[in-house]
Order: structure tokens, then C-alpha cells, then sequence
């Protein structure tokens, strides 16, 4: 018993950690083909159409491409040193399609604002869909605006075609037309600051430009330059803007001037905020009940109740057997959220239901036995989830294979999420992952504090009066500040779990009564029929509590009484039903489950960093002094 107890507590620890959405590294990655092609009109936009091959990592999941283009980088004169300045790239006008036929749905988002780098994310794909093939195509079109420059004179195309950042691209070309015709072509393909020529840089007999690289590996970066014909490209300068983390003068002035009244507005505000959150949590987070009926008891079927706010403190009697519910459905009304343990919950009852068995041998393996025996809407969904009748995988399948169990958790969340919406469980629909304790905000307060000193100290030694306002407006602003975030904390935790309906609150009473019968009856108590696993036949629900080690107690002493079989059950395919050797499977299990539930950088993090970015407006292409990282653009690629 205290064996199965690991094995329960490994499965939902596996599964916890393979319920998030995949989000993948650019090295994981490859570019078969990253073509381009653009041209540059008479008012200094550059019309560009990027062609990418894109080969997905080992892993499967992936949802479709994900580009970004950097639109803002700081400005550096031909030393290297800071001008003060951002040089800025307008990009509009994007759009996608997939030639192949991946999904190409597109979204966009801005990443790093009020930073000097900051880029434009485009993601392609569908969050609901996956790209089942090796590759996918992908034809990204925009305009962009800022990439002409003339240094010396010598008006120029200056372009990072691709970024440090991107995975490894195996073939590379570019094709640029130009007012009046290429006057001349440069090409490099390294890391950025050095030069290294391209393969192919030359001008054809109609002045189109012409580049190709080859095989460029990560940190690398394919920059070009066109010369262009005096006076063909009107806007033939960079656009600069002050650097975007400065503050002016006037705007601390004004800063200083209003300081003492935030202070007033702050402390008033933040002795009413309390108020309005208690308020908010009476109303949005009390139960409905029937009025004239007993817990657990719906209205006859043709009648309504009338539903009022019910009592939190109202005893809930015991229920001596399971609510007609699917596990999964229980443990979502138990605390309004689809949690690991009703996944684990669920699987669990497959295999009691005999349609699944769990093999803890070398390769840890849910095997499918009888897909036939599944009961139950959101069993039989999580079964064709992990088996799908068309699947070529056979029938069994590893827990390494964490894709199959993210999917398997999403079937029951849907399940359970459906079944809530047909029975209008809620009035107020629960709010998923909304509750709890961050811990690092405590890290995030105290950098807060320490930032908020520091800076007002160097306000106050640089900027005299101007700084004194500047830290009047930020103390003003603490009172309310604090009392807000903790306020809207409490609010934000205390409503996340939702407000049940008067039906909802019915059944949570069920599950509620069931869940007191498991957890206070004693081995002696319990009413059985003879030869009937009363083990197995609750476990799920057990897991689905949170109570199994009780519940593995309780039948432990059922077997030492002689009430209980000690044979191993029917769903269990291990060889040996002993502990030692159990634990041994056990500690595989778990090393499997590590490596598998491995995270991966994200890609939707709301900052930007361009590595290759931040070499200034003021270079050329030309004369020697082009090299990889020169121009603008360039920009991440890779998958989601």
C-alpha cells in the first residue's frame, strides 16, 4: 500500500508537470531555407517578403513560427559610444500565410516597451492546433521604414536580414531592388562586430542585388548594403528618437509640483480600497443555495428553486457512496479548478475500470487493455486522448512521452469545463491559477524598495528641486500603492475559486458529504459486500480528495483483519507486489519524469533583447567599414 502511495504521488507529479502549454528554444530548431525578398520604394520604405523553411525540434507540439523584429535599438556614433539617441525601424503593414498549410493565424505584440530595445513579436499559428509535418512554410510580408542611411554622403541600404538569436539557418539568399539600380553590394555572414564574406554578393544586369549565405549557425548574422543613387530616396536618414528611459526636465518639474497633493489623493484613496474590496468578496464569492431545500438536494426534475446567498458555516451531512460525477468532475467543484490530481484521478480510474493497465517495469508504460471498458464521457476522452484508434504507436504508451499527458490533462479540463457550462454550475465562473502565494513578489517588493531608494537619492543629487518632486510623487503614491496591491491580492485569491449556483452548490454538497464519509470512516465502519475491491473501487476518488495516504491506511487494516484481499489489483502489471522492489521502479519512474518535465525557455516573455542590436546609425557598408551586426533590423525566429 505505501508503495502505490509513491506510485499515485509520482503520476500527478508527472502529470503537474507537463500541463503547461510548450514553449521552445530557437536552438531546438532549424532554418532549411531563409529567403528574402524586397524592394525599396522612392520614399525610403522597404517592401519585404521573407520566405522561411522551417524545421521543428525532435519534440512534437509545436503550434507554428514565431519572428520578431527589432523596431527600436540604441544609437552609437562610429566609436561605439552612446549618443543618447534611439534609432528607431516603423514596421506595419505584416502579414503571413503558409503555403505548406500550417495554421496561419497571426498575432502581434510588442515586446521591451519603454526600453531602448524593444521588438515587434509576430506569432504564427493556432494555440488549439498543433503542425503534425517535419516543416512548415511560412511567407511573412511587411514594410518597414528607417533602414536607409547616409553617411558621408553615401546614401545606403544598411539591413541585419537575420539576428544573433536565431537558430541555425541552412541557406540563406536575399534579393533587393533599389530606386535607380544597385551602385554597389556588400555581404557578411558572422557574429556580430566581424566580417566575413558572403557566398554570393553581386549586382545583376538590371541592378538587382543579389545575396546567399550558407549554413549560419547561432550567433551569427547575415547583414547587407546597397548603395543607392543621390536623390532617388527621400527620408534617407535614420529616425532617432531620445533615448526612451530618459525623463525630461519638464516632466520632473511637474512631478515636483503635484507631489504633496498625491500624497493627499494616495492617502485617501487608500482608506476607502479596503472597503471596496470587502465588498467585492461578500458579493462575488458566496455560494447560492435553494432556499427551501436541504443541502445536496436538487429541485424535481420540471421544477425551479428560488437561489439566495447561502451559509458558509452549514453543516454538510455525510454521504455513504459517491455522487453520480465523474472523479475529475468532483475534484473540479471541490476548489473550481481542472487540478493534476483530477487528471491523475481519472487515468486511475481507467485502469480500475479495467481499460488501462500501469506496467513499472524498465520503461514505465500505460498499457491499453480494453477500450471498451472506459465509462464516462471524460474517461472515454482522456483514453482517445492517450490511444487514438488511427494512432500508428501501438498500445501502449511511456510516461516520458510528455506530450501525450499535456494533452490527456487538456481532455479533462475541457471535459470538466463542459460538463460545468451544460449544468450551469457557476454564477460566477472560477478563475484558473488566479489564487495563491507568489512568493516572488516578496523578492519583487523588496527590489521595489531598494530600487525606489536608490533612485530617489540619485534624483535628488543630479536634479536638485526636480529630484525632490520626483520622490515626493513616488512616496505620495506608496500608501495607495501598497494597500491597492494587497487589496487586490486578497480580492484576486479570495474570488478566484468563483460562485457556485444553486445547482453547483447542490452538488458540491454531494461531493462534499462523500469526502467526509472517506475521510473520517474507520477499516471497522466500512459496510462492504464480500469479494468486492472496495480498495480500488474508491482510489480514484481518494486521489481525487488529496486523501490517499488515509485511504491506503484504511485499507491496509482492512487487509490485516482479513476484510480485504492482499493480492495485488488487476490493473497493477507489475511483476513483484512488493515494496523493495517497487521502490526501486519507482526511483526510474521518477528520474523519467524529471527528464521529461525538463523546462524550456519560453517565448512569451513580455521583454526583448537583440544581441546583435546597438551598433549605431552612423555606419557604412562600404569603404571597408561594413560588417555582420552593422544594420538595422535583424530580430529573433524560431518555434512556439
Amino acid at each position: 500500500m505505501r508503495a502505490l502511495r509513491w506510485l499515485i504521488a509520482l503520476f500527478a507529479a508527472g502529470a503537474w508537470a507537463l500541463t503547461a502549454t510548450p514553449a521552445y528554444a530557437a536552438g531546438e530548431d532549424t532554418v532549411d531555407q531563409f529567403d528574402v525578398s524586397a524592394r525599396l520604394d522612392t520614399e525610403g520604405y522597404l517592401h519585404v517578403t521573407e520566405t522561411v523553411v522551417l524545421r521543428f525540434g525532435a519534440d512534437s507540439g509545436r503550434h507554428g513560427l514565431q519572428r520578431t523584429l527589432t523596431v527600436r535599438e540604441p544609437d552609437r556614433d562610429v566609436n561605439g559610444n552612446d549618443t543618447g539617441q534611439d534609432m528607431l525601424l516603423k514596421v506595419d503593414e505584416v502579414s503571413v500565410t503558409s503555403p505548406s498549410g500550417a495554421p496561419d493565424q497571426v498575432e502581434l505584440t510588442y515586446q521591451g516597451q519603454g526600453t531602448r530595445t524593444e521588438g515587434l513579436r509576430i506569432r504564427v499559428g493556432d494555440p488549439n492546433k498543433t503542425v503534425s509535418t517535419p516543416t512548415a512554410t511560412y511567407v511573412i510580408s511587411y514594410r518597414v521604414l528607417g533602414l536607409v542611411r547616409s553617411p558621408g554622403g553615401v546614401d545606403q541600404l544598411y539591413w541585419d536580414l537575420t539576428g544573433a538569436g536565431m537558430p541555425q539557418i541552412l541557406a540563406a539568399s536575399a534579393h533587393v531592388v533599389v530606386p535607380g539600380g544597385a551602385q554597389a553590394v556588400f555581404c557578411s555572414a558572422a557574429r556580430p562586430g566581424a566580417n566575413r564574406d558572403c557566398a554570393t554578393s553581386t549586382r545583376s544586369a538590371d541592378g538587382t542585388a543579389q545575396f546567399a549565405a550558407s549554413n549560419l549557425v547561432p550567433g551569427e548574422v547575415m547583414t547587407v548594403g546597397v548603395g543607392i543613387k543621390p536623390g532617388m530616396v527621400t527620408n534617407n536618414t535614420p529616425i532617432l528618437e531620445p533615448d526612451a528611459t530618459k525623463t525630461s526636465s519638464e516632466q520632473l518639474a511637474i512631478a515636483g509640483a503635484f507631489g504633496f497633493w498625491s500624497l493627499v489623493v494616495s492617502t485617501v484613496a487608500a482608506l476607502i480600497v479596503p472597503f471596496v474590496g470587502w465588498r467585492r468578496i461578500r458579493r462575488d464569492t458566496t455560494d447560492l443555495r435553494f432556499n427551501d431545500l436541504p443541502p445536496g438536494v436538487l429541485p424535481a426534475e420540471g421544477q425551479s428553486g428560488a437561489e439566495g446567498r447561502g451559509d458558509p458555516k452549514l453543516e454538510i451531512p455525510v454521504a455513504f457512496g459517491p455522487p453520480a460525477l465523474s472523479v475529475a468532475e468532483a475534484g473540479y467543484l471541490i476548489d473550481g479548478k481542472s487540478d493534476v490530481k483530477d487528471t491523475a484521478a481519472t487515468l486511475m480510474n481507467l485502469a480500475v475500470q479495467g481499460a488501462v493497465r500501469l506496467d513499472l517495469g524498465a520503461h514505465q508504460t500505460v498499457e491499453l487493455v480494453d477500450r471498451t471498458r472506459a465509462s464516462g464521457r471524460i474517461e472515454q476522452s482522456v483514453l482517445r486522448t492517450l490511444f487514438p484508434k488511427k494512432s500508428k504507436g501501438g498500445n501502449s504508451l511511456e510516461i516520458s512521452q510528455s506530450w501525450r499527458l499535456s494533452n490527456a490533462h487538456s481532455a479533462v479540463t475541457d471535459g470538466v469545463e463542459l460538463s460545468a457550462k451544460r449544468g450551469s454550475w457557476w454564477a460566477r465562473e472560477p478563475v484558473p491559477d488566479a489564487g495563491g502565494f507568489d512568493p516572488d513578489m516578496i523578492i519583487k517588493a523588496v527590489v521595489a524598495v531598494a530600487m525606489m531608494v536608490a533612485g530617489g537619492a540619485i534624483a535628488v543629487v543630479f536634479f536638485g528641486t526636480f529630484g525632490v518632486g520626483l520622490v515626493l510623487v513616488a512616496l505620495g503614491a506608496l500608501p495607495l500603492l501598497v494597500v491597492g496591491y494587497i487589496t487586490w491580492w486578497v480580492v484576486r485569491v479570495k474570488s478566484a475559486k468563483g460562485q457556485r449556483s444553486g445547482v453547483g452548490r447542490a452538488l458540491t454538497d454531494q461531493v462534499v458529504g462523500f469526502r467526509t464519509y472517506l475521510n473520517t470512516a474507520e477499516a471497522e465502519q466500512l459496510q462492504f459486500e464480500e469479494g468486492e475491491d472496495i480498495f480500488s473501487k474508491y482510489l480514484p476518488w481518494a486521489i481525487a480528495f488529496g486523501i490517499t495516504e488515509r485511504w491506503t491506511q484504511v485499507c491496509q487494516r482492512l487487509i490485516e483483519l482479513g476484510r480485504l484481499s492482499a493480492q495485488a489489483p488487476t490493473w497493477y502489471a507489475g511483476s513483484v507486489w512488493d515494496l523493495n522492489s517497487l521502490s526501486l521502479q519507482l526511483n526510474d519512474f521518477g528520474s523519467s519524469v524529471d527528464a521529461a518535465s525538463t523546462p524550456v525557455s519560453s517565448g512569451s516573455s513580455s521583454s526583448y533583447s537583440a544581441s546583435d542590436s546597438g551598433f549605431g546609425s552612423s555606419g557604412s557598408a562600404f569603404d571597408g567599414g561594413g560588417f555582420s551586426g552593422g544594420g538595422g533590423g535583424g530580430g529573433d525566429l524560431g518555434s512556439w
